[in-house]
């Protein structure tokens, strides 16, 4: 979908939502590990990525305020910091 719709940024962004949102249903419905805590980190990396491509949207051009986007940009860096700091905590003690 990046590569074909380069043209329309919100369409690139509508069809990865779609796309983490259909794996957060499968991970949860199918659980395709067998292990419960690496189903829950799975759907924690689903949901994390969600969150992340959200807050993307509002740096389009709709949101005019230079202020709010400076503070999303550090709600963004915020999420995936504690993404890796979680995935790294699950690297070291597994």
């Amino acid at each position: 979908m990046v590569v074909h719709l380069d043209e329309t940024v919100i369409w690139q962004i509508s069809q990865m939502a779609l796309q983490v949102i259909v794996a957060v249903i499968v991970y949860s419905n199918v659980e395709p590990y067998q292990d419960n805590r690496v189903n829950k980190f799975e759907i924690f990396n689903e949901v994390t990525i969600m969150f992340v491509m959200y807050n993307i949207l509002c740096f389009m051009p709709f949101v005019p305020d230079v202020e709010v986007r400076y503070r999303l940009g550090f709600l963004v860096c915020a999420l995936i910091s504690l993404n890796i700091l979680i995935n790294f905590s699950r690297i070291i003690k597994p």
